[in-house]
């Protein structure tokens, strides 16, 4: 992968809030990667400094796999992309709910459509070009998931059952 050249700038006056490799990130994209961290990762929900260095970790990575990907000869159609769009529009109610969200959000349509792209050649790279290289045997898994940091937890469940009996006027509990 080439190398990064990484250049942070002001987030409230400047139209660009980093860059990688030439290619830059806007505050729009900034604030729908942060809403992609938060909906997948809900427990960072309050630590905005987390889910921001979350967001730029998953901006970046977009950017170099895209780029790699570009390299590869991998590309995406207008078609391919408009339909990735729609799937998102219907993630979150559809048009209107999607527009309203966009607002609060402060993104434009060029950031979305700059993002989501990005996010699909990503995945289309990572998907034909890496994984299928990617081995990992049970011994190897089953090693990673008695680290404690990386087991599965569960927040305790408790299974209530009520069952409601209409009994005669004067009855008591008793």
């Amino acid at each position: 992968v080439a190398t990064t050249a990484l250049t942070l700038a002001s987030t409230a006056l400047a139209d660009v809030v980093f860059k990688v490799n030439g290619v830059e990130a806007t505050p729009g994209q900034l604030a729908i990667a942060k809403y992609k961290v938060t909906d997948d990762a809900p427990s960072l929900a309050g630590d905005e400094a987390a889910v921001t260095r979350a967001a730029k970790d998953l901006l970046v990575a977009d950017i170099l796999l895209a780029e790699a990907a570009r390299e590869a000869g991998l590309a995406l159609s207008d078609k391919e992309r408009k339909k990735g769009i729609v799937a998102l529009q219907a993630k979150l109610g559809g048009k209107a709910a999607f527009a309203d969200q966009m607002r609060k959000l402060g993104a434009s349509d060029d950031d979305l459509e700059e993002l989501a792209g990005r996010r699909m050649l990503a995945q289309r790279y990572v998907d034909t070009v890496v994984a299928p290289t990617v081995t990992v045997a049970e011994d190897e898994a089953r090693a990673h998931y008695e680290i404690p940091e990386n087991q599965v937890f569960h927040a305790e469940q408790l299974r209530l059952r009520v069952i409601f009996v209409d009994a005669p006027p004067g009855l008591d509990a008793n």
